[in-house]
């Protein structure tokens, strides 16, 4: 599988900061890797899921958003 340098470094931005998060002991925020990213408001437009999602499914990687049984009502 190969990937492109945009979802590189998405998946490296995304890395470090859930890393950082987890050592602070903080929730994970979906959002902070892509603050200081150069892509984000270039070509990405925030849209990291649609970078990290071939890679979940090529790795057979499953991840959830949202816990079960939690409603954003």
């Amino acid at each position: 599988m190969e990937i492109n340098t945009e979802t590189a470094v998405c998946v490296c931005q995304h890395i470090k900061a859930y890393f950082r998060q987890c050592t602070d002991t903080e929730t994970a925020d979906w959002g902070e890797p892509c603050v200081d990213c150069k892509y984000a408001l270039e070509t990405c437009k925030f849209d990291w899921l649609t970078h990290l999602k071939p890679l979940f499914e090529e790795t057979g990687i499953a991840i959830r958003l949202g816990r079960a049984g939690h409603s954003d009502k």
